[in-house]
């Protein structure tokens, strides 16, 4: 399955680009907890609180 959205966001791509892969930005609006291995075949590993 894929699942696939288009966003334009109001600033430049390279801030677009660390709040995506700053797991410090991403815990203030996506998960509660982020740990991010961003080498090529990395994971990414989320968690929400209940």
């Amino acid at each position: 399955m894929e699942v696939s959205r288009e966003i334009e966001f109001p600033v430049p791509p390279d801030e677009v680009w660390e709040a995506l892969t700053d797991p410090e930005q991403l815990e203030e609006w996506f998960a509660n907890d982020v740990e991010l291995d961003l080498r090529e075949g990395g994971a990414g590993i989320f968690r929400w609180e209940d």
